[in-house]
């Protein structure tokens, strides 16, 4: 009988419409688009001023990443309690800031590098950290779009 009424209740979830794997599948490939569109609004907003210095093309990485914080923390408040919020972002910052950390150093700190890599090297790992930041804001734009943890 216990079965009958388990078999029973997950015919009814089905026939109810529930989630299909093709679903979650089409609904994170919006989300990931909706989340590199406003990756590239940020871009163009940080880059607009087409730096042509290191230091110019650091500082406009710089303010992509904050732009795509300022976008993740927008989900994070339709996503979390309130009380959550805050640990929320300082998690992302700190996730964030270690996968720069790992990719400065591999960019910089590798025997291929010593002496002449130049200074292109010393900003390359914010891309890294620019597709982690897009990966979180898929996520949380996927869940706030099905109301469900992904």
């Amino acid at each position: 009988m216990k079965y009958i009424l388990i078999l029973t209740l997950l015919l009814m979830s089905v026939s109810a419409g529930a989630v299909t794997v093709e679903d979650m599948s089409e609904a994170r490939k919006q989300a990931e688009f909706e989340a590199r569109a406003i990756d590239k609004i940020c871009w163009n907003e940080a880059f607009k001023d087409k730096p042509d210095t290191t230091r110019a093309m650091w500082a406009a990485a710089v303010r992509n990443t904050d732009c795509l914080y300022k976008e993740i923390e927008k989900q994070v408040k339709l996503a979390f309690l309130p009380q959550d919020h805050e640990k929320m972002m300082v998690l992302i910052h700190a996730a964030g800031k270690n996968i720069a950390d790992i990719y400065f150093e591999m960019h910089t700190s590798n025997r291929y590098c010593y002496g002449h890599c130049g200074t292109m090297n010393n900003i390359t790992h914010t891309v890294n950290e620019m597709e982690f930041l897009i990966g979180v804001l898929t996520d949380l734009i996927l869940m706030n779009r099905i109301k469900d943890s992904v």
